[in-house]
């Protein structure tokens, strides 16, 4: 069954990627920052290095920021989410690996910060 088949909630794009970080808590106090392939209210796909290990079937707080026009970071949300499923692939001539994150509830996405058309990253 493939990913289109099972997707419960519509996938959005960041806007403007690089005005959000995203971070996953490793372990206690480790954090690391990643980009975001697309999300939805119950979940996202982030990429990361293929060097980082984020066990599938465990569960990690994440946050999402946002740099304002001021220089300044502002949470946009704090979640916690479930390694649903990897996949490692070429991105930009790096071997990385996307992966899925299933929320532990569903999040409220502005809509200041979302399109549904995919942007290139």
């Amino acid at each position: 069954m493939s990913q289109e088949q099972i997707r419960q909630n519509q996938r959005y794009y960041f806007q403007n990627k690089s005005q959000f970080i995203v971070k996953v808590e490793m372990s206690a106090g480790r954090f690391v920052e990643c980009m975001v392939s697309d999300i939805s209210v119950s979940g996202v796909c982030i990429i990361l290095d293929k060097q980082v290990f984020l066990a599938r079937g465990k569960e990690y707080p994440l946050e999402i920021i946002e740099k304002l026009p001021d220089g300044n970071l502002e949470t946009v949300t704090q979640i916690k989410g479930t390694v649903i499923w990897n996949l490692t692939k070429d991105f930009r001539n790096l071997e990385m690996i996307f992966m899925g994150i299933q929320f532990q509830n569903l999040i409220s996405l502005p809509n200041s910060v979302i399109s549904e058309e995919e942007v290139s990253i």
